[in-house]
């Protein structure tokens, strides 16, 4: 259905283990053709946008230690930010500490948390950059930032694609570490 409404679409990509499937990233349609391949950092970057990561642990390291932490959510805004369709992306990650030595003071959860953004913003741009260089906007960021101007939406959505293709969205990630 995604693929009809929006001339784009992701699915799931598989590999064949021994004895087993195992998950392999996201082929991305464009048309009625296959557009390509995300995977590593640019599938992670593709779960941020739909605001679904997987559990990814990140080890981080502490002027006395280190700490391990997964992310455990996001939520990705998309906003216009301008009359030619320009895109604001507020992308908000929630994670918890899964390994550490104790309770982290509030200095070492700033540096957790700006590592896990630092994280979120590589992964979300290398994810955009392939999906505008395929004209694929299959997180629906446009449709999305249409609650926000549904009459800006009225008039790029006829030409999204060739639009989405050239915008340089602002992103802008905010981590959250609760109780760590």
């Amino acid at each position: 259905a995604q693929l009809l409404e929006q001339g784009c679409a992701y699915a799931p990509a598989l590999t064949v283990g021994e004895a087993e499937l195992t998950a392999a990233g996201y082929a991305v349609f464009s048309g009625d053709k296959l557009a390509g391949f995300l995977q590593g950092e640019q599938a992670r970057g593709l779960e941020l946008l739909l605001g679904c990561p997987m559990a990814e642990v990140v080890e981080v390291s502490l002027p006395h230690g280190r700490a391990a932490v997964r992310i455990t959510g996001a939520r990705t805004v998309s906003r216009f930010a301008g009359p030619e369709g320009e895109i604001k992306l507020t992308c908000r990650v929630t994670a918890e500490l899964a390994e550490g030595n104790g309770p982290l003071s509030e200095g070492e959860r700033e540096i957790v948390c700006r590592r896990l953004e630092s994280l979120a913003e590589r992964e979300l741009a290398s994810a955009l950059e392939q999906l505008r260089s395929w004209k694929a906007d299959c997180a629906s960021l446009g449709q999305r930032a249409a609650l926000s101007a549904p009459g800006l939406w009225s008039k790029l959505e006829q030409d999204w694609p060739e639009l989405f293709s050239r915008l340089e969205p602002e992103v802008i990630v905010q981590a959250d570490l609760p109780g760590g």
